[in-house]
């Protein structure tokens, strides 16, 4: 159809620019403790908005909030231990989301009557998990192809870079240019993983979405970064301490395209807006053998994928968030609707476990002993399951979730606490699985959820104190973070949804 494309750039409507106080300090910008949520305004025209071109873009600086000051040293970058670890260099973001991993929630609303449209909850740890999944190793190495800033499972040597800056403590800000100059901070580019804004273009006209709100809620600084070491002899390491880093955004952007259709073309448009969205629930497991029910109530389930984090793994600098794992000594699990069991009417299990006789025979064998742990979890159909669960079906071309990932993370998991200078655990060892309940069989078949209910039912090692288990984990109950994945319409006329 003949129609052109316009590009635009919007500004935060409550933009908060940066200020220098000293050469090495930025005080302003959006942060948690600052200004903790950003809005843009995306008038109404009687055109279309290209959403899945929708890109946030800026910088973003980490400093320490204490001093303000701007990490810029590169003292000890390379250590690969604890012992002389710096506080810039110890300072981490998520693995697998980077930027995406700093937004704690995004609302999208109609500026025709401030209806909201769309409210996800949790956004940073379905995204980072989706991004994942979708890159493999060496995406995540180009950084031109990924501008959240993740680094996959390169973190280890990647992420100590990434919260660097120019070396303003030398030259000064005042002399860069000032705390605005575009080349402090690091630059990101991202597109908002949101489901109205991954289904077709929305209509801005007055008949429709009359122009939109979109807001983003930040996450606090404990819940974005995370130390490198799980365990730190802080007496011994008084420099690894980051209990005082923040992030500060700056130079924020929503850049997009509108497309001019023409009139008749125009009012062809259909109201009916498909949506492919996403229901966050929470729960926990708290004993070795445990239930977990939901009662979804929507019509058109296409897919629900759980993962289990530690009770202390959020909104804690010690554990890195998005770091995915099984659940702690896993053995079996079931996923049941209406209590039959489905879509596999058998019970999945990890074979071997940590309970089975491994390598010479002997039961019980302690998997911290082995020099691949991976060996003692055999989970192949686990993450087949997952995988498709988040995939729509589909088993991934290429993936960062792999079994020298996993068996890196349980090394991790089984280092024991930190003494003198060295920190053990290494948070970016992040692993990259869950349980997942596929339904659309790859042709896009979907189940009833409308007083429904689905069942997961789980056997592992939570809260036994086993001491085959990692000393870390093994007593520590288990939150699951759910996400059911259903189809719905959204009807830009009335405003309304229906499932």
């Amino acid at each position: 159809m003949p129609f052109n494309k316009q590009y635009f750039e919007i500004l935060p409507i409550n933009d908060q620019s940066t200020s220098a106080p000293a050469d090495n300090q930025v005080n302003g910008g959006f942060s948690f403790n600052g200004q903790p949520t950003i809005k843009f305004s995306i008038p109404a025209s009687e055109r279309l908005l290209e959403s899945k071109a929708l890109v946030l873009s800026g910088q973003i600086i980490y400093t320490q909030s204490d001093s303000n000051a701007v990490f810029s040293d590169l003292t000890n970058i390379d250590n690969n231990n604890g012992a002389n670890l710096a506080k810039v260099t110890g300072t981490n973001h998520s693995v697998w989301g980077g930027v995406h991993n700093i937004i704690d929630k995004l609302v999208i609303s109609s500026k025709k009557s401030n209806t909201e449209l769309n409210h996800t909850n949790n956004y940073g740890l379905y995204a980072s998990l989706r991004q994942g999944l979708r890159n493999n190793e060496k995406d995540y190495l180009e950084v031109p192809l990924n501008r959240s800033l993740a680094s996959g499972s390169n973190a280890d040597f990647v992420n100590r870079r990434m919260n660097l800056v120019a070396q303003v403590a030398d030259a000064g800000l005042s002399s860069n240019g000032g705390s605005n100059n575009k080349v402090v901070g690091q630059q990101f580019s991202i597109k908002l993983d949101d489901s109205l804004l991954q289904s077709q273009n929305i209509h801005l006209g007055n008949n429709f979405a009359n122009g939109l709100m979109i807001t983003i809620h930040l996450k606090s600084d404990a819940s974005y970064f995370h130390q490198r070491f799980r365990s730190v002899d802080v007496a011994q390491q008084t420099g690894s301490d980051i209990s005082k880093s923040k992030y500060i955004l700056k130079n924020l952007r929503l850049e997009g395209r509108y497309i001019n259709p023409m009139p008749q073309e125009l009012k062809q448009y259909s109201a009916n807006m498909p949506l492919n969205s996403r229901l966050n629930l929470i729960n926990d497991i708290s004993a070795d053998e445990a239930s977990n029910y939901y009662s979804p109530n929507l019509r058109a389930v296409s897919a629900i994928a759980n993962v289990g984090l530690d009770e202390d793994q959020q909104n804690n600098l010690s554990f890195q968030e998005t770091n995915y794992r099984h659940l702690v000594g896993s053995r079996a699990y079931t996923q049941s609707k209406d209590n039959l069991r489905y879509p596999a009417d058998y019970e999945t299990k990890f074979v071997p476990n940590f309970k089975s006789a491994v390598d010479n025979g002997v039961a019980g064998l302690n998997p911290s002993v082995l020099a691949n742990p991976i060996c003692s979890l055999g989970d192949a159909e686990v993450r087949k399951q997952f995988e498709k669960s988040m995939l729509n079906g589909k088993e991934p071309m290429h993936s960062s979730s792999t079994l020298l990932l996993t068996n890196a993370s349980l090394q991790e998991d089984y280092d024991p606490t930190a003494s003198g200078t060295d920190g053990v655990g290494n948070n970016n060892k992040a692993d990259l699985v869950g349980i997942g309940a596929d339904y659309t069989l790859s042709v896009g078949a979907v189940q009833m959820y409308s007083g429904n209910d689905y069942a997961l039912a789980t056997k592992s090692g939570i809260k036994t104190n086993d001491n085959n288990l990692p000393a870390s984990r093994n007593n520590k109950a288990v939150l699951l973070q759910s996400f059911v994945k259903h189809m719905e319409v959204l009807n830009l006329n009335s405003l309304q949804k229906s499932s």
